[in-house]
């Protein structure tokens, strides 16, 4: 089963997708795509892994949001955890 890692950091719209410096609105398209990519057909769920690491300082309310994206394209296999 693919993992990907999405670490929030305390700067408000840096975050970084498996080691890549981007913006929230770049981490949701490597999401979507992954999702899609990793879909299954029966459930509408994707088999992925998604591990959401937040740094210190940064808001813990854009994990919420980012957790609540997964969860709306399919992503339901969510781990989180600080730093």
């Amino acid at each position: 089963v693919p993992e990907h890692t999405v670490t929030v950091t305390a700067d408000p719209n840096r975050y970084q997708f498996d080691g890549q410096i981007m913006a929230y609105d770049q981490v949701q398209a490597e999401l979507q795509a992954i999702a899609d990519k990793y879909r299954r057909g029966a459930t509408g769920n994707a088999r992925v892994y998604i591990k959401i690491i937040t740094n210190p300082g940064a808001d813990y309310g854009r994990v919420g949001d980012l957790v609540d994206w997964c969860a709306s394209i399919g992503l339901d296999k969510i781990e989180t955890t600080g730093r």
